[in-house]
């Protein structure tokens, strides 16, 4: 059970993310002068995503649960000493990319940047039983309850989403990305599925910062990698 109290799980949440956000622009800036090896850069940064992922499954009292879906798996040095976490990277971890690059890449495809400045995006493959939230509008969550899982989109969540205030600031999910923010649903990863993590960028008044999900698939192919597990209304 979690005893943590609501206050002191957030403190410790926004405490990881800000390690991960400061501690990898410094690895940044060791890298670009040589001073940290490549396969030392690449351990601290995945175990400060992991950090990060340990404080979001404490907050969310799914700390266990998380831990056992990552018994087995194999970390590099360093990260193996998270105790919880809500990926099972293991081997299946591509790469890690700084978020400039992966937002220049982006907009040479006519979309805004989604990553935060002075941090990493990890490339991975998302294994069975992986599950994230998605906030989706009216049509997309009826659409869903009714078993039909193509309308789930490409971007989702490791965190709760709490209210609509939440989706609209800390994912910054803008008015002219998504019109209605009203519904979230968690959905479980039913065959491995190629995505990239990591911590979303500002956008207009929105600050970001919440840890998000990118997939890999086309458009409207989510019925194929997605299970609906449960959904609820958002305040």
């Amino acid at each position: 059970m979690d005893t943590m109290v609501p206050g002191r799980r957030f403190f410790y949440r926004r405490q990881a993310l800000g390690l991960a956000v400061v501690f990898s622009r410094r690895c940044a800036r060791a890298h670009e002068f040589m001073v940290i090896p490549k396969r030392l850069l690449f351990s601290v940064v995945l175990s400060l995503v992991l950090l990060a992922g340990c404080a979001l499954a404490t907050h969310r009292g799914e700390a266990a649960d998380a831990a056992a879906r990552c018994q087995g798996t194999s970390l590099p040095a360093g990260a193996a000493q998270a105790q919880a976490q809500p990926l099972a990277l293991g081997d299946t971890l591509h790469q890690i990319r700084a978020a400039e690059e992966v937002n220049a890449v982006m907009v040479t495809q006519h979309q805004l940047p989604a990553w935060q400045a002075g941090t990493y995006v990890v490339d991975v493959t998302l294994q069975v039983g992986t599950r994230v939230h998605m906030v989706v509008d009216r049509r997309a969550h009826d659409a869903m309850v009714c078993g039909h899982l193509g309308f789930a989109g490409q971007w989702a969540t490791l965190e709760q989403v709490p209210d609509q205030a939440f989706a609209r600031n800390a994912l910054a999910i803008s008015t002219a990305f998504k019109n209605d923010v009203g519904f979230v649903v968690e959905l479980e990863i039913v065959k491995p599925t190629a995505a990239q993590v990591g911590l979303v960028g500002p956008l207009g008044a929105a600050a970001g910062g919440a840890l998000q999900v990118k997939f890999a698939f086309e458009q409207r192919q989510g019925a194929a990698h997605f299970r609906l597990v449960s959904q609820r209304a958002l305040p």
